[in-house]
């Protein structure tokens, strides 16, 4: 939901459905980068703000939350304009 929120604070006449596509398509990227393991990438993720970013370890279940979050963001997105 973060990725959500940053999307539509840098995007906010775009679309929920748009939003929400972004923020899956940028948590995607960012999981996924988790299988590639290039000395600089390893050395940013060693930091506690770059494990924060990029985690660590790379896995399936993350991917599965992230778009259950996201679609619940953009749900709750989807309410909210509804009502303004």
């Amino acid at each position: 939901m973060m990725i959500h929120t940053i999307v539509g604070m840098v995007r906010p006449r775009w679309s929920p459905s748009r939003r929400g596509a972004v923020a899956t398509i940028i948590a995607c990227g960012i999981e996924l980068s988790q299988l590639y393991h290039l000395p600089a990438l390893d050395a940013m993720r060693a930091n506690w703000l770059g494990a924060l970013l990029f985690g660590r370890v790379f896995s399936i279940v993350d991917l599965v939350v992230y778009a259950l979050a996201i679609t619940i963001g953009t749900l709750i997105d989807y309410k909210h304009r509804r009502r303004t």
